[in-house]
């Protein structure tokens, strides 16, 4: 085991960047369900072998909670309010298909679910996608790129695309829906100055009260 670790160490970043990439690209291209499982295996190799660190993926030290917490909550349902009133239905008018919930469907009405999905809306959607798509796949496809500007640009497009892949199960509308939604927390990932903490609230908001209009039958 220390053995292929070692090996690990040693291969070039760019060259380790690549093949993550290629294996990745293949992933979606099959619509693998392990996509997201596969970017935090390689984020958590990387940790394990020290090659990056939390402060690195953006937890660094959040000195206003509160106001944090605040901000993401207030973000989350603007993006939610625009979603439901504008972004979705234009999607939906434009495709001629809504988007598949039926995946979540049994929400309605269910506290055990209801409680199921927040619990995995925390854990492995706001926390688990932030991680893999907004820090760890955008920091590594930017770092490719000596210019900043034109690394981050590619790097929001690469990650937009696969984590709007991920999400094809909700069919051609939910995959453009995820588009917009992987586009703004990207944004926000940037301006909050690569801090991974605004943009897993929000995550966790958005879906929170995604999840609680369907199980009281507001929405869709």
């Amino acid at each position: 085991m220390k053995g292929l670790l070692l090996r690990f160490q040693n291969i070039h970043p760019t060259v380790w960047i690549l093949l993550e990439l290629f294996i990745l690209i293949f992933l979606a291209l099959i619509r693998s369900p392990v996509l997201t499982f596969a970017i935090l295996f390689f984020c958590a190799l990387r940790l394990y072998t020290r090659n990056i660190s939390w402060e690195d993926l953006g937890f660094v030290k959040n000195k206003n909670v509160s106001s944090t917490l605040a901000a993401g909550l207030l973000i989350a349902i603007l993006y939610q309010a625009a979603s439901i009133f504008l972004i979705v239905p234009l999607i939906q008018s434009v495709t001629g298909s809504k988007i598949d919930l039926s995946q979540i469907a049994a929400l309605k009405a269910d506290w055990a679910n209801l409680a199921v999905a927040l619990l995995i809306s925390w854990t492995f959607a706001a926390f688990g996608e932030e991680i893999a798509y907004r820090s760890y796949l955008f920091k590594h496809v930017s770092d490719l790129f000596g210019d900043r500007r034109i690394g981050s640009v590619i790097g929001v497009l690469v990650c937009t695309a696969l984590f709007a892949v991920g999400h094809g199960y909700q069919g051609i509308s939910g995959v453009m829906e995820n588009s917009l939604f992987g586009v703004t927390m990207a944004l926000i990932f940037i301006f909050s100055k690569r801090n991974l903490w605004l943009p897993v609230i929000v995550h966790g908001f958005v879906d929170t009260i995604g999840f609680i209009l369907i199980f009281t039958g507001l929405y869709p």
